[in-house]
């Protein structure tokens, strides 16, 4: 899919050589009508097609400075990027998927990213965590501010290498038109130009998952290293006694041998509740956010609330971290329009 337009009126433009991918910058107030101001392009690169059981698969984020009129020669420093990497809809127009399309858990990122040698970052580490377990939200930070220079010069991009780990199909397609299941993922990336007004830029990408691999797995343990077949003595002379005798099986005993050498299975570790953090969240980030954490909900409402709006967590028992048996409930009390 490739689309073709200018920034200026408003739609997205195609990037060639990127398939399903879409990018978007954000130009603030400028010097003239013709949308001039600071801003900067952002280019998600995945790969159109994983299968369930991959690890360590290379992905990417390009950051360039896209600033037009005057800005063209000033910096732009990028404050925050976030990555929500699975979605089930391309009607995504932000940095966030649709709360009834959210699919989390799909693919898991590196712990960390680095700045590509030859660009504005290189070498630079980026901290790769969970900003938003609901819908699958990743946060990304520099841990030094990205400085993008001038527009064309050799500072004026920087590319974030990390890898993803391919955990399980999607249960939600982005695009039925296509055959297999697709998941769409987006990024979104802020920052302040030269002039101290802020800019940004967001950018899509789709990818068709299939389940035909091998699950992922817990890497083995090194093999260890076989004891050396000792060479016969010839007859008449003494065996040196250095290191252990070694005495073959006799029959019967291969069996329960190699059944002795084989590693037991790991013991999978019993699911647990872990409460998130739900006060100022709405009755349905809520109760998906408790469902992740294998936690049940239990819903009140304070009497006579004067509170107008939308009906949002106001307090909640047992308190954000506390841990307990699968399928405890945990109560969330609601201030707000009944």
């Amino acid at each position: 899919m490739r689309r073709s337009a200018s920034v200026a009126d408003g739609r997205l433009r195609g990037i060639p050589g990127l398939a399903g991918a879409v990018v978007c910058a954000f130009f603030v107030a400028g010097a003239s009508p013709a949308w001039a101001g600071s801003a900067f392009t952002t280019v998600l690169g995945l790969p159109g097609a994983l299968v369930v059981g991959q690890t360590g698969v290379p992905a990417s984020i390009t950051l360039s400075n896209g600033s037009t009129g005057a800005q063209m020669a000033q910096n732009v420093t990028v404050s925050a990027i976030t990555l929500v990497a699975t979605c089930g809809t391309q009607a995504i127009s932000t940095g966030d998927c649709p709360l009834t399309a959210v699919d989390p858990g799909l693919l898991r990122l590196s712990a960390t990213g680095v700045g590509e040698a030859g660009t504005g970052c290189a070498g630079g580490t980026f901290a790769i965590g969970i900003l938003d377990a609901v819908e699958g939200k990743y946060l990304i930070s520099p841990g030094a501010p990205v400085i993008l220079g001038p527009v064309g010069g050799p500072d004026g991009v920087c590319i974030v290498d990390f890898t993803v780990d391919v955990l399980r199909p999607p249960t939600q397609d982005s695009n039925p038109n296509l055959a297999g299941f697709q998941t769409a993922a987006t990024v979104f990336a802020v920052g302040v130009g030269a002039d101290g007004l802020s800019s940004g830029g967001f950018a899509t990408s789709e990818t068709t998952i299939t389940g035909t691999g091998l699950p992922v797995v817990t890497p083995l343990a090194p093999t260890p290293t076989p004891t050396p077949t000792p060479t016969p003595t010839p007859t008449g002379t003494i065996a040196p006694q250095a290191g252990p005798q070694v005495t073959a099986p006799v029959a019967g005993q291969a069996a329960s041998l190699e059944a002795a050498s084989t590693p037991a299975p790991r013991p999978r570790p019993a699911v647990r509740c872990v409460v998130p953090q739900l006060k100022g969240r709405t009755l349905a980030r809520a109760t998906r956010a408790l469902h992740v954490a294998h936690c049940a909900v239990n819903v009140r409402r304070r009497p006579n609330s004067h509170h107008r709006g939308a009906a949002r967590v106001a307090a909640q028992q047992p308190r954000s971290g506390s841990v307990s048996a699968a399928g405890t409930r945990v109560t969330v009390t609601l201030d707000g329009a009944r």
